[in-house]
């Protein structure tokens, strides 16, 4: 009876131990570390999508850094004329910036979205492709974003003798057919637009990409999951192991009452700094502590990290804010590489739809077609520092003279190098008795004119 007593003890102790839930991540049977679930290939639900958007710092940094830092500095355009501030004027009543900034982060997040542009003509029929020439002014009336969970390809173009073939034709915006000429779709980059050969297309709809957290789920996960094992270290920092003859103590009414108080001590204690262990009748009893270590886990927690940041193709002084490491490290090359690939970004998936909703706008603003040559430049990410400007109006400022110098241009041409290269500011000084002269045109003037401004320049041996 003595023995039965004693079992059942040990198997609610154990019970205890293995079953305690709650917010310290302890979720299944001896379970002491992040409450994590490993993937299995399985896609990520759009619920899931949103509550690591909602939750987790990790994600949304990785979902919303590029997006911030591709909208930084505002575009320009080219070859617009006398339109151009009309059009800027447009843009800003539109609101382009927070539209082109909330579409960017839902195809990331989700894996596609779309801008519709209200053209006053698509109440009529929108399954009709928008044609800029029938575009009249004041026609564009506002611009919505559309989530993908709102979007579904309807259409793809199958004539293979077709320029749009395997292209998009028709989207559903809420069961609403809609042509893809009235969209600038954001589509996830998908690797094609046959659903049968993307068995998880189905998921949210066919005709998308995935979102950008799902390949870096598993990184993810355990990522969090150190971090929340790092703090159950904190918690378990001592231990307290206390052993006894739980058989001896059972078989009296003393002994059951005192084991009584040893789970209660327990349980004060929290069932993860302390237990109740069997010695049997010759182990006696015995109180010890364990002590926790903690020497690598600052280096493991941010071993992680920095393995996100690599995965997400964002350097670690920008994803975490930290310094760069190692001897003579300065992390300049990895942030330029990062504004590189943002610069890509910004030409390839942002400059295309920018370009088409410009062909739209144009007419509605000044009633005519977009003129042909019309460009949009976006501005350099990554800006040189002072010194390294310095080192190349030098580098610039000794060609030019060397070869001036050597007769192999003229003094004129290398004036105008000069001042095309930005080394040169100042207005050409004219002659007083011709006003009409300029006297740095004239044969070896212009050479001396140069130099002198450009100072003392350190020219190469002949």
């Amino acid at each position: 009876m003595a023995n039965k007593r004693c079992a059942t003890a040990r198997k609610r102790l154990r019970l205890q131990n293995a079953n305690t839930r709650g917010r310290s991540g302890a979720g299944g049977t001896q379970d002491r570390g992040a409450d994590t679930r490993p993937m299995q290939g399985a896609a990520l639900t759009q619920q899931e999508l949103l509550d690591l958007w909602r939750f987790d710092w990790a994600a949304r940094k990785i979902v919303t850094i590029p997006v911030a830092d591709a909208l930084r500095e505002e575009w320009s355009y080219t070859g617009l004329g006398d339109s151009a501030d009309a059009i800027a004027r447009a843009v800003d009543n539109l609101g382009l910036i927070d539209t082109l900034r909330r579409a960017l982060i839902l195809e990331r997040l989700l894996g596609g979205a779309a801008i519709l542009m209200g053209v006053q003509d698509s109440e009529d029929n929108p399954e009709q492709p928008l044609l800029p020439a029938s575009v009249r002014r004041g026609d564009l009336r506002f611009i919505n974003v559309i989530p993908r969970n709102r979007l579904c390809l309807a259409d793809v173009v199958s004539d293979p003798f077709s320029a749009s073939y395997g292209k998009p034709a028709l989207y559903t915006i809420n069961g609403k057919r809609v042509h893809e000429s009235r969209l600038l779709v954001f589509d996830g980059q998908p690797l094609t637009y046959d659903s049968s050969l993307m068995s998880f297309s189905s998921l949210l709809g066919p005709g998308f990409g995935d979102s950008v957290l799902q390949p870096l789920m598993d990184d993810l996960m355990r990522a969090t999951g150190t971090r929340q094992a790092a703090f159950h270290l904190v918690n378990t920092a001592s231990l307290m192991l206390i052993k006894a003859d739980i058989a001896t103590l059972q078989a009296t009414n003393s002994g059951s009452e005192r084991i009584a108080e040893l789970e209660e001590i327990a349980k004060q204690l929290s069932l993860y700094r302390a237990a109740l262990l069997d010695t049997g009748p010759e182990g006696g009893a015995e109180v010890a502590t364990l002590s926790t270590s903690f020497g690598s886990v600052p280096e493991l927690l941010m071993a992680f990290l920095q393995v996100l940041s690599a995965a997400s193709d964002i350097p670690a002084t920008r994803f975490l804010g930290q310094a760069p490491g190692g001897l003579n490290a300065t992390g300049t090359a990895d942030l330029e590489n990062y504004y590189n690939s943002i610069d890509s970004f910004q030409v390839m998936r942002i400059k295309p739809q920018l370009l088409k909703l410009l062909r739209i706008l144009h007419p509605s603003v000044t009633g005519q077609l977009l003129p042909d040559g019309v460009d949009i430049e976006f501005p350099p990410l990554w800006n040189l520092s002072d010194k390294e400007a310095a080192d190349i109006r030098q580098i610039d400022a000794n060609v030019i003279t060397t070869l001036a110098a050597g007769g192999i241009i003229g003094g004129d041409e290398a004036y105008a190098e000069a001042r095309e290269r930005g080394l040169l500011t100042a207005q050409p000084e004219s002659s007083d008795d011709n006003p009409e002269a300029d006297p740095l045109l004239e044969p070896g003037a212009a050479l001396a004119r140069l130099t002198e401004v450009l100072g003392d320049v350190d020219l190469p041996a002949p």
